[in-house]
């Protein structure tokens, strides 16, 4: 086989997918064929808002940097045919979208066989996760609230937990990501949001508010009322992208 199927950013908000040649191997770089990508939320801020896009059609295969896939040909790299690996971000140069992609080995971590592929590929985020509660300041006895129980809200449980958190409360409106989140450690699950959640809040934390704020949503309504739970002189730790380009107004 000769060609790879390829997805390609033609313009905002335009995808196709073309039939191209699978590249050829390069000196100091790996092929790596494709099993499994995910979409990042900064994905859509370059396809979807043009986020430091110089001009369209993207290259094939980009933005795509969270993928797993197998070591087609290692070049003269000491990885080797068949190793199944994790791609991580090269956000200028990654091309999980396409069949096969040429990279630095790196961005390539070897994973273990016999886990399934799905749970793998959330290692990166969970990475992402791990680097930023490697910056906040000690939680032992403190209460977190955490914006938003998806993946990365999940993650932060798990982490939250582990790092001694004495109380952690979940925001989710959606039934089934809030028992997730109860199913990771969370100790308060709050099922509404705006106004009522931050009384919910403030009523678990005798009016005070949390020590540790975590916006894990990435929208322009939560990252103001992420304001508005934490304690005063408390901490807050912004992960979320909003999907906007223009400076956001913080009601405060």
């Amino acid at each position: 086989m000769s060609e790879m199927p390829a997805a390609i950013s033609t313009g905002l908000r335009e995808w196709r997918c073309d039939a191209i040649d699978i590249p050829k191997i390069e000196p100091g770089k790996v092929l790596v064929k494709t099993n499994l990508a995910s979409i990042c939320g900064s994905d859509l801020h370059i396809t979807y808002m043009g986020w430091n896009v110089h001009e369209f059609p993207l290259p094939h295969g980009y933005p795509g940097h969270e993928g797993i896939g197998q070591v087609v040909d290692p070049g003269d790299t000491d990885f080797t045919e068949g190793e199944l690996v994790l791609t991580v971000p090269n956000i200028w140069q990654s091309r999980c979208f396409a069949g096969y992609q040429l990279i630095d080995p790196n961005f390539l971590l070897r994973v273990p066989t016999g886990v399934p592929e799905a749970h793998l590929l959330m290692a990166q985020q969970l990475g992402t996760v791990v680097f930023g509660t490697r910056k906040l300041p000690t939680l032992v006895g403190k209460t977190v609230a955490i914006l938003g129980q998806g993946s990365v809200g999940l993650f932060h449980d798990f982490m939250l937990r582990k790092l001694g958190a004495h109380k952690i409360i979940g925001i989710e409106p959606v039934a089934e990501r809030l028992q997730a989140g109860r199913n990771m450690g969370i100790d308060e699950a709050i099922d509404v949001t705006g106004d009522k959640a931050t009384e919910a809040v403030m009523d678990l934390t005798s009016g005070e508010g949390a020590d540790l704020v975590i916006e894990a949503v990435g929208s322009v309504d939560t990252l103001n009322q992420s304001l508005k739970l934490v304690k005063p002189f408390g901490k807050l730790a912004v992960f979320g992208l909003p999907p906007t380009m223009e400076k956001i107004p913080f009601d405060w």
